[in-house]
């Protein structure tokens, strides 16, 4: 009986890791993987405006879905945002975006301590987390297998998807927050960088694989600005076939 109670106390502790940036403290919030065998998968989490990486972890519980993957729950900072104030991220696409800096400073220390496999590291935002996402693409794009952004959209105009890469992308059709069309217009250029197929196949309940250079996975549903539960084996699964 101690085996499963030392396992399940290892989910639920996870390890803060500071990183100094700008003579800012950062924090992160690493869940280890709970079944490993030789070195695990990483992603890297990225919380909706107003959240922090404490309410993601809680809210989202990757690391329960993923047990096999060692889980990154990134806070952010303070950003003024079209819904107000509240922690965020920054999301222009240059070196003097404080966020790209602290994911520099986060990604050696994380896979150096924790033995992360380089070959699999993974990024999932959510709202103003997904829009980063996309920052993350244009300036990083060599740092990561693929991408998951949700309920989010393209902002700014210096981000330059250029690099294919695989990419799971939900798009709620009744979103009052970020508009579904500026939502389609994102994955419009995710399909436009992979070469996508113009049709696709069904993945899961409602979503669609297409094929091109990398594959692209488009999860439609009506769930306001709240990121699909549903999805998420079917993106599990996604990771686990590019990685």
């Amino acid at each position: 009986m101690l085996a499963p109670f030392l396992l399940l106390l290892q989910v639920l502790s996870p390890t803060a890791v500071h990183v100094t940036v700008d003579g800012v403290d950062r924090v992160a919030y690493v869940c280890s993987p709970i079944q490993t065998s030789g070195k695990p998968p990483v992603v890297f989490m990225f919380h909706g405006h107003g959240g922090s990486a404490e309410r993601c972890m809680q809210h989202f519980e990757m690391e329960k879905r993923w047990p096999e993957a060692l889980i990154v729950y990134c806070d952010g900072l303070p950003v003024t945002t079209a819904g107000g104030d509240g922690k965020g991220w920054e999301l222009e696409a240059n070196d003097k975006n404080r966020d790209i800096r602290f994911f520099d400073a986060l990604y050696p220390k994380v896979l150096s301590n924790f033995h992360g496999d380089a070959k699999r590291v993974f990024a999932w935002g959510f709202s103003n987390g997904g829009m980063f996402i996309y920052t993350l693409w244009s300036m990083r794009a060599d740092k990561f297998a693929g991408f998951c952004a949700s309920g989010s959209a393209i902002v700014t105009d210096d981000i330059h998807l250029s690099t294919p890469k695989p990419a799971f992308i939900t798009i709620s059709g009744n979103d009052e927050i970020v508009p579904t069309p500026y939502q389609q217009q994102a994955f419009d250029q995710v399909k436009k960088t992979n070469a996508s197929q113009t049709s696709g196949t069904p993945y899961g309940a409602t979503g669609t694989l297409f094929k091109g250079e990398k594959p692209v996975v488009l999860w439609k549903y009506n769930g306001g600005h709240e990121f699909p539960f549903q999805s998420f084996p079917k993106l599990i699964e996604f990771f686990k076939s590019i990685g």
